[in-house]
């Protein structure tokens, strides 16, 4: 059951707003292609007004069980083996074991100041998908840390669904860096940020491959 008395806002309609925001781009047709990296395809997508694009990520990870990606996103130990950019985020509240509010760190770029997220994260299942989702959420627990600069997380999406051979993942994000950032920098984040999916898919395969390796041989009686 979630609390009612740990944040300035309500958790769940901040969710459900950005959940509404998120199948919006999911189902969106004007993306356009701006590259590959490690198997996983990127796109953009340019909103009026906002200095970021919507990013998008697509990939299958063969062989995974939706259950088992989701299991290594809300594994924030771990983060920053596949998202280089994770500095590291403290728990202000755990709901339960799928929705929570964190505060984040992300690494700076060149001459940029590092950002801070106040954070409601919150895993839906509907129509055949699992939604991780994450967005901004006021809360006074969240103090701002000198030398950074506080973020907005519009919406962070990963959409898992179960596919013969694996799951398709298919990963949206759009972010509002705030302050000053050169464009040269936005642009750097718009290519890295959906690639973190072709990352996270690496790490996973590689991890799965060396525990084979390390199985015992059955011999035969």
């Amino acid at each position: 059951m979630l609390s009612t008395t740990t944040t300035t806002t309500d958790f769940a309609t901040v969710t459900d707003a950005a959940l509404s925001k998120a199948k919006e781009h999911y189902s969106a047709t004007d993306f356009k292609p701006s590259g590959k990296s490690k198997g996983a395809a990127l796109y953009v997508k340019h909103v009026a007004d906002t200095a970021m694009p919507v990013t998008k990520g697509e990939i299958t990870f063969v062989g995974f069980a939706p259950e088992q990606v989701l299991a290594k996103l809300l594994d924030l130990d771990t983060r920053k083996e596949w998202d280089k950019g994770f500095e590291g985020a403290e728990f202000l509240e755990r709901f339960d074991e799928e929705s929570g509010i964190v505060h984040s760190k992300q690494e700076g770029a060149l001459f940029v100041s590092g950002r801070d997220f106040s954070i409601a994260y919150r895993v839906y299942r509907e129509d055949g998908f699992i939604i991780s989702l994450q967005t901004s959420i006021e809360d006074e627990r969240a103090s701002p840390i000198p030398g950074r600069v506080r973020g907005h997380l519009t919406v962070a999406a990963w959409f898992l669904k179960k596919v013969d051979n694996g799951t398709e993942v298919v990963y949206i994000t759009h972010v509002n860096p705030s302050g000053t950032v050169p464009g040269a920098v936005l642009r750097l984040v718009a290519g890295e940020t959906p690639a973190i999916t072709g990352c996270l898919y690496d790490v996973m395969r590689k991890k799965n491959d060396r525990e084979k390796e390390q199985r015992p041989l059955k011999t035969n009686p």
